[in-house]
């Protein structure tokens, strides 16, 4: 594992993550029959191909900069009230291939910290059904088992004009049984080995294309 001290979202951020599955990324590629069946494989088949294009990486949607702003309040908020610390990192790799930007890590609990700023109607949804929450995102958090060999995962929603609840969370373990279709339910073991298992057969056919 490296964990390199960078800004999040800045251009060595891009530069560090070009060509390689981050968090956000492992959700595209588990969601395909096969990992050349989606528009993910040829991306980030484009990107071992090609020198880094900041330009490429560097869009920002309306939501993503919502979440980026918001991002340190619900972090600071989170610390205040629960008394835990929550350390912040630009990306860390497990190895060449895959890493993640964490929105926060406690090292010596072994506990990493997903962290939401939803919009109004999101929040509310996961204030009704919070397990829609780990749901929505189990492949990144399982992303957090996998690179960081945490315990356990905290995924936090937080939208502070909401009068009611302005921040809740779920906590997630391996043993956590996640409903990932209408069909399958899973523990997030099973998740993270298939997850691995897929992962391998990703950059198997990466290498023998790129090669």
């Amino acid at each position: 594992m490296k964990i390199h001290e960078v800004q999040q979202g800045s251009e060595e951020w891009l530069e560090m993550k070009w060509g390689k599955l981050s968090g956000s990324r492992l959700a595209k590629l588990m969601t395909s029959k096969h990992v050349t069946d989606t528009a993910f494989f040829f991306e980030l088949l484009a990107e071992r191909l090609e020198d880094f294009d900041p330009f490429t990486e560097s869009y920002q949607s309306k939501a993503m900069e919502h979440g980026t702003e918001y991002e340190p309040l619900a972090r600071a908020e989170y610390e205040r009230l629960t008394g835990e610390t929550i350390s912040q990192y630009g990306w860390i790799e497990l190895d060449e291939n895959i890493g993640i930007s964490p929105d926060g890590w406690n090292e010596s609990t072994k506990t990493g910290y997903e962290i939401k700023c939803p919009s109004a109607a999101t929040h509310v949804k996961y204030m009704q059904n919070g397990s829609l929450l780990i749901e929505d995102y189990i492949w990144q958090i399982v992303m957090y088992f996998i690179v960081l060999d945490v315990e356990k995962v905290k995924i936090i929603s937080y939208r502070p004009e909401n009068k009611k609840i302005k921040m809740l969370g779920e906590t997630v373990t391996k043993s956590t049984i996640v409903r990932i279709s209408a069909k399958e339910e899973l523990s997030v073991l099973e998740l993270i080995d298939r997850a691995k298992a897929r992962i391998t057969d990703l950059f198997t056919e990466i290498n023998k294309q790129v090669q």
